[in-house]
């Protein structure tokens, strides 16, 4: 079997679409590479190094091991703990996207997202540029490491333990100012190290509205950008704040993007005291 294998050292965002649409229609890495005359093991690289990993849901399901009929130990740590295989995420492309058990499947999941590697692999480029010697997947194996210890605790106490072993990391203040109950409202970012304050309009007062600025701003600045800026997020427990995985995680692709940390704001109401 042969190839027509371009000269272009590099993919382009056409050539990526081209790999996110071939893993959508259950593609094979071989099919891909043919289609946009790439080597095999270029797409295989590819996939790999820029997939999204969504970790399986345990709840309710304390192990998945293929042994489990014939053992019945509810545990995942034994020496024969063994996970079932998938075919499509393990070999076939590589990825998720586009499985119809998508819904019911219970083991890791990865997606690939055509826009998202384009985004990746500028930015490594940059950084290799500049010196930074750790890569895209590289960062992701980090942040997943750190991601169960992050979700233990999001109070303020944990933010001052967070600072205390991060004390480069610049914080910013996150609030929502109103006139009135029913709107509109302006959520505000108050970065500390300058003291400077910016605002944006909103008509409805939900996390989902407040986060899709964060999602405008990430995709505005670039990852690099956004992780100076807004890596560290300090708020209250408002309604509008409080599905923090819409804030701390890129909603397309599942990378953590921001640590938010929250302090419990106590009103006290004064009352005169008539004698």
């Amino acid at each position: 079997m042969s190839y027509q294998i371009h000269d272009n050292k590099h993919l382009t965002l056409n050539e990526r679409k081209i790999i996110e649409t071939g893993i959508i229609n259950s593609s094979n890495k071989v099919d891909i590479a043919r289609t946009i005359g790439k080597d095999p093991t270029t797409v295989a690289k590819e996939i790999r190094k820029h997939r999204i990993l969504t970790k399986k849901n345990t709840f309710n399901r304390d192990s998945i091991c293929i042994h489990l009929n014939e053992c019945g130990r509810y545990i995942n740590k034994c020496n024969y703990y063994e996970e079932p295989k998938c075919n499509q995420r393990d070999r076939s492309s590589g990825a998720c996207n586009g499985c119809p058990n998508m819904h019911k499947c219970y083991l890791d999941k990865y997606f690939y997202s055509a826009k998202q590697a384009h985004r990746e692999y500028k930015e490594d480029s940059v950084d290799f540029r500049e010196g930074i010697n750790i890569t895209t997947l590289e960062r992701k194996e980090l942040a997943y490491i750190l991601k169960p210890l992050l979700d233990k605790g999001h109070t303020y106490k944990d933010y001052l333990n967070f600072k205390n072993n991060n004390p480069d990391t610049p914080t910013t203040e996150m609030d929502t100012v109103m006139n009135s109950l029913s709107g509109p409202y302006i959520q505000t970012f108050y970065f500390e190290e300058s003291g400077v304050m910016i605002g944006f309009l909103h008509q409805d007062k939900t996390s989902r509205s407040m986060s899709s600025k964060l999602d405008y701003l990430e995709n505005m600045l670039g990852y690099s950008i956004y992780r100076k800026l807004f890596s560290l997020i300090l708020t209250d427990k408002s309604p509008e704040f409080e599905i923090m995985n819409l804030f701390e995680f890129n909603g397309e692709t599942g990378e953590l993007r921001t640590n938010i940390f929250y302090f419990i704001v106590m009103l006290i109401r004064l009352h005169k005291n008539h004698m």
